[in-house]
């Protein structure tokens, strides 16, 4: 129970992470197609965003990976993050697509895609975020459900504990009250 709620912890983190990285791609790759930076601020913003898109990718990987194993088993709760982090892939694919052309784009190429590279991203992230706001929602959900198991679990075993430790001590004490 222990290791699968740090698993899922771990999860719930991942997947706000991933709403924050979103924000944060979608204002840089906003900086690179306004083009109204110095070179060198230029190329800080697009080192981070390297950095960020490089994060967001492994991030939704192991989401996904993670949504296959038995932690989110069979529940309705399980199943509904399941879809829901499905359906935010492809808008996640998108939105790291669109700014790997615009890192990897010329001048030119981003002067004449500005329109259409601001247009996809902002129906991506639109798309994106509430998926994940919801996703996060029930997320938590699931490791508070977990969580309140585990620690009724770990109460029963305390009460388990305590009544071992009286009847032995009554039988330890047993022989002397007789004497």
């Amino acid at each position: 129970k222990s290791r699968e709620n740090q698993l899922l912890s771990r999860v719930v983190n991942v997947a706000e992470k991933q709403r924050l990285l979103c924000r944060l791609i979608t204002k840089n790759t906003a900086i690179i197609l306004d083009g109204k930076v110095s070179r060198n601020d230029s190329a800080q913003v697009k080192q981070e965003l390297r950095e960020s898109l490089r994060d967001f990718t492994y991030s939704r990987d192991f989401l996904f990976d993670q949504i296959h194993t038995p932690i989110f088993g069979t529940s309705a709760d399980g199943l509904r993050v399941k879809r829901v982090i499905s359906n935010a892939r492809v808008y996640s694919k998108a939105i790291v697509a669109i700014s790997n052309e615009v890192l990897k784009g010329d001048e030119e190429l981003l002067r004449l895609n500005k329109a259409v590279y601001r247009n996809q991203l902002s129906y991506n992230q639109q798309n994106f975020q509430p998926l994940f706001e919801e996703a996060s929602l029930l997320l938590d959900q699931i490791y508070n459900e977990k969580k309140n198991a585990a620690e009724e679990i770990n109460k029963g075993k305390l009460i388990s504990l305590i009544l071992g430790l009286f009847c032995l001590l009554s039988l330890l004490l047993e022989p002397l009250i007789r004497n």
